[in-house]
């Protein structure tokens, strides 16, 4: 009896231990969407939505300039919309910002002097790149240039 015990418990071990599994599987838990905010030294505000297949990265964004208002018949720089193309290599994200963007200046109105209204110009090209470095797997800091925004540090923030 004690060696049909043994037989059957080593036959029956050796039958599961040799039976074959499906192996854990590596789900990458880095964000597919996300949301990055922008700050920028013209001292503009802007925001910025993204989708992420495999290491690629394409967005789209607004951002316009905070600083109030300006004097009288002084052009400024006033908003932009892009899109966005990245790459990850590891922790690290290079990309480039193409859009449009315009200008505008405070004009006295016709009908009264004292007032003035908002004259946008027509939109003109706007480029630029930025780089960037994964802090955890859904936050990232990015850092960048572009015609509108000038210098912009970003905060990236996967869902």
């Amino acid at each position: 009896m004690k060696k049909v015990f043994l037989v059957l418990a080593f036959f029956v071990t050796s039958i599961t231990f040799s039976q074959c599994y499906k192996p854990k599987r590596n789900y990458d838990i880095d964000s597919h969407f996300g949301l990055v905010a922008n700050i920028g030294t013209l001292k503009s505000l802007g925001g910025e939505v993204y989708i992420k297949l495999n290491n690629h990265i394409i967005g789209g964004g607004y951002a316009g300039e905070i600083n109030g208002a300006k004097e009288v018949n002084e052009e400024f720089k006033n908003e932009t919309l892009y899109l966005t193309y990245g790459y990850r290599y590891d922790k690290y994200t290079i990309g480039v910002r193409y859009g449009k963007q315009n200008k505008a200046s405070w004009k006295p109105t016709q009908s009264n002097p004292n007032t003035t209204e908002k004259v946008v110009t027509p939109y003109s090209s706007m480029i630029g790149g930025y780089v960037g470095y994964s802090l955890t797997d859904k936050v990232a800091i990015n850092l960048g240039y572009d015609t509108f925004s000038k210098v912009t540090i970003g905060l990236v923030m996967g869902l």
